[in-house]
Formats: C-alpha cells, sequence, structure tokens
C-alpha cells in the first residue's frame, strides 16, 4: 500500500471528498446505500463519551462491577432502561455528572440493543477489510461509485463538471502545494486527449515537489524541527530525516516498509545510511541544554514523548492517557504503558556520521590546502630535522589539527596568540614513540603547554599527549614573510 498517494486514482475534482470518508470507516450496504449500523462509529463515541468513566477499562474508577467496553459484561436491557428513566435517581448518565444523551443518541443505542448488542473491537486493532462496491455500473471508477451511492442516499445530486482552468488549479494545489503556470494550465486546456487528466495527474505525482508538499504532514506527527526546543532552543542537524521522508514519498515507498526503516531502520540487517537516517523518527523529541538539569529526568520525558507518539501515529491510540492511570476510554493499562515505554528505552543514542562521497572530495581539497599552509610556517625545516609535521582536519572547513610527531619543537615556542590569524587544534603526540602510554597534560593554553612538555622531558616522565583547544595563534615569521 503507497504511503500517501490519497490522489492517484481521482479521476474527478470531486474524489478526494469520499477518500476521507473511506478512512474514516464509513461502510456502505450494497443495496440502497443505506448505512448499517456500526458499533465503532456510531455506539463506541457515545459510550466512550458518557459512560466508560465509570464502566470502562480502569477498575481502579469503575462503578457497580459493570463493564460497557467489552461484549458479554452487561445486559442490554437494563441499560435502555436506564438511560431512558424519569427518575433522577435511576437514569443514566447521572445528572451530577453533567453529562446526558440527546434523543438521537438514545434512539441509537435503543437500535443497537435490540438487534443483538454486537461488539467490535477497538477500531484500531481491526484489520481493514475492503468494503463491497454499491450496485449500479453508471459510474466506471469505484470510488465514484461511492460518491454516487452516497449521494443518492443523501437524496442529493452530483455538483456539475468543473472547467478545465479549475480542475487544473484544483490538482495542482492537492498534489504540489501551488499553482499551475500560466503555461502549464493553458497546455492542459488545450489538451483534448480523452486522457489528459490521467496525464496530468500522472506528471504531478512524478514532480519531487509532490514528496515536499506531502511530507509537511508526515513531519508534523513526527514532531520534525530543526531546533532543539526549551529554553536555549539550539540548532539541531536532522535535516536529513526530511530529506529521508520527502525521498520515501516520492518513491511511493510501501508504508510497512516505511514504519519499519523509522522504529528500527538500524536494527535491519546490513542497514545502509538511508535505512540508520530513517530512525530519526523518535530522534526528533525536544532537547533541554539548560545548565543544571537532571539528565534523566529528560530522558523520561523523551520516552513518554515517544510513547504518545507511536501511539497516535502508527497504532492510532492516545496511549499517552495511560501515562499516570488505566486509560478511561481505551483498552491500555497502566502496566502496558511502561512495558511499551520499557521497549522503546532499551535503545542507545548515538550520533550518526553520514558518510557523503561530495564531502569526502572537500575534505581531501582542504587536507591538501591546509598542509600548503603548514609548508609556509617559518621553522618548518628546522622542525623536520627533529620530527616530522603533519596535517589531520577535523572537518570539512579549514580547520586543520597539527599532528607534530617529534620529540622536541623548537619553531612551537615561536607561534604567539593574535586576534587576526587562522584557528588550529594542536596536537601534540608523544614525546618519547616507545612510549606505551600516553599520559595527557590536560586542558593548558599555549604558553603554559610547552614548558610543562620541556619539564617532563627534564624529568623523564616519559608519553606526552597533549591539547591545545582552538587557539588563535600565528608565527611572527610568517607575518614578516608576508610582508615580504
Amino acid at each position: 500500500m503507497p504511503i500517501y498517494r490519497f490522489t492517484v486514482s481521482l479521476l474527478t475534482e470531486r474524489r478526494c471528498l469520499l477518500a476521507t470518508s473511506l478512512g474514516l470507516g464509513l461502510v456502505l450496504a450494497s443495496s440502497g446505500g443505506a448505512q448499517e449500523l456500526s458499533y465503532n462509529r456510531d455506539i463506541r463515541p457515545i459510550l466512550s463519551k458518557n459512560c466508560f468513566a465509570c464502566h470502562g477499562p480502569d477498575k481502579a474508577a469503575r462503578k457497580a462491577k459493570m463493564r460497557l467496553d467489552v461484549p458479554g459484561k452487561a445486559e442490554t436491557a437494563p441499560i435502555t432502561e436506564r438511560i431512558t428513566s424519569k427518575d433522577r435517581r435511576e437514569v443514566m448518565p447521572p445528572p451530577n455528572s453533567g453529562k446526558s444523551l440527546t434523543p438521537a443518541q438514545i434512539e441509537l443505542l435503543e437500535a443497537w440493543a435490540s438487534s443483538g448488542a454486537a461488539y467490535e473491537k477497538h477500531w484500531a486493532f481491526d484489520r481493514p477489510i475492503r468494503p463491497r462496491l454499491p450496485a449500479g455500473t453508471a459510474v466506471p471508477h469505484p470510488i465514484d461509485r461511492f460518491v454516487r451511492a452516497r449521494l443518492v442516499a443523501e437524496g442529493l445530486e452530483p455538483s456539475p463538471p468543473a472547467d478545465r482552468a479549475t480542475l487544473a488549479r484544483r490538482v495542482h494545489l492537492d498534489l504540489l502545494g501551488l499553482p499551475p503556470t500560466p503555461a502549464e494550465a493553458d497546455a492542459f486546456v488545450d489538451d483534448q486527449r480523452p486522457d489528459a487528466y490521467e496525464k496530468l495527474v500522472d506528471r504531478l505525482l512524478d514532480s519531487p515537489r509532490y514528496g515536499e508538499r506531502w511530507a509537511r504532514r508526515w513531519l508534523d506527527l513526527a514532531r520534525y524541527a530543526d531546533t532543539n526546543g526549551y529554553e536555549k532552543d539550539r540548532n539541531r542537524t536532522i535535516w536529513p530525516y526530511r530529506d529521508w521522508v520527502i525521498r520515501a514519498l516520492n518513491a511511493d515507498m510501501r508504508f510497512d516498509q516505511f514504519t519499519i526503516e523509522q522504529l528500527a531502520g538500524d536494527m535491519l540487517p546490513n542497514a545502509t545510511p538511508s535505512q540508520r537516517i530513517a530512525t530519526g523518527f523518535h530522534r526528533n523529541t525536544m532537547l533541554n541544554e539548560e545548565g543544571g538539569i537532571d539528565p534523566v529526568e529528560f530522558r523520561f520525558h523523551s520516552m513518554t514523548d515517544r510513547v504518545a507518539t507511536t501511539g497516535t501515529v502508527f497504532l492510532g491510540l492516545t496511549m499517552g492517557c495511560a501515562q499516570c492511570h488505566t486509560h478511561k476510554f481505551d483498552p491500555i493499562t497502566h502496566e502496558d504503558y511502561y512495558e511499551f515505554m520499557a521497549f522503546l528505552d532499551n535503545a542507545d543514542e548515538p550520533d550518526y556520521f553520514i558518510p557523503d562521497a561530495l564531502k569526502l572530495a572537500q575534505h581531501e581539497s582542504d587536507l591538501a590546502k591546509a598542509q600548503d599552509l603548514v609548508d609556509q610556517l617559518p621553522g618548518k625545516a628546522q622542525a623536520a630535522r627533529h620530527g616530522r609535521v603533519s596535517v589531520t582536519l577535523l572537518s570539512s572547513t579549514l580547520r586543520p589539527s597539527i599532528r607534530i610527531h617529534s620529540s622536541t619543537v623548537p619553531w612551537v615556542s615561536r607561534i604567539k596568540t593574535s586576534s587576526d590569524v587562522m584557528r588550529m587544534n594542536l596536537f601534540f603526540g608523544p614525546i618519547d614513540p616507545v612510549s606505551a602510554r600516553p599520559n595527557p597534560i590536560g586542558r593548558l593554553s599555549a604558553d603554559r603547554c610547552f614548558p610543562a612538555i620541556r619539564e617532563r622531558q627534564a624529568t623523564g616522565r616519559r608519553g606526552v599527549q597533549g591539547h591545545v583547544l582552538e587557539e588563535q595563534v600565528m608565527a611572527d615569521q610568517l607575518r614578516h614573510q608576508r610582508n615580504r
């Protein structure tokens, strides 16, 4: 089943209206178009709103040991008597509850009881069943047959067909979210082929703008944002997940695969980078970077967000209601909620560095440029006599780290800080190459780092690993050389 191509079968401008009705479980009888009584559609909403708080899943709140949410737990005769009673002490819902049934609702409940009080599982647990096509062959497309049957049942006539310019505008806005250009509208108006509309729809479905338009709906469900939220609301790098959703929609990925990759793409055999990126669905939770927070507390908040989102998006359930108590209306216990949370909580959250051929090529280019800069440093020849100088890039931008493999680094002592020169990270390798274990100096400024190295050399403490973090550095000789 494709994910969101709701309109792929739309041959007239009226059909998308029915697609929504079908999604809500509309069942039309094949004879005459009369609606059949449905527990989930007609009865459950009434009971859920007015009765389940006292006679539903929550045993702690249940009264009179009566359940109305499952079959076989209540007699229908007392129910109809209580909802039609004129005695304020007997009528249900009780007046002090602030709830009451309308005459139409009472009529529906009585009709349900007289027809045998058939129950249905919660609609979220029912497998969708393709409904029977209404009788009649005058309308060729199946969706139009449902529309026509409902119109007949309501005593209505179809609207007249839209003119071609209006139709072009409607389908462009529906599929791409953008109106057609004047040239596109004119081309459709002038196209007199019988399948002109179908060709227009196919062309729009093949447009990359289609995925961008319809991805917005899914990204809202996935609570996508480019910032972390909370007090600082800093930027986050999660746009690859957004692009994955767009590509999945444009590729017409099956919904089952769409679901699997977002919930467990990293657990698939030989998971691809794309499948790992898909798991960004559950990395869209807000992130609190405020000082003094308890990380465990906010991990819990992230988990509750993921439980609620998974329940709403994939299960069609309001699972968040069971966080504090057994659900009042849906069949979800307090224990069910935390068992589900434990399943989602059993995961690490590492950062994923996405391989990118273009960025790797840029990295190599930047590496060569950085090496050229190092080659221009004064004292390079002197440093080369004592060791070897190489450059390692930490990112795709020119922030080189200079790794110096040397027992002495005399040219470094001439580097001074300045505010108008390039930023470098300096990493000093072990002074003694034979040393088995590096001994970190710690975070030191440039003017303190080198004396510390020399002191450790003098005392025979071998294996020094020093880090100078993002110092503004330059060599005076380099400046003089530029002046020359």
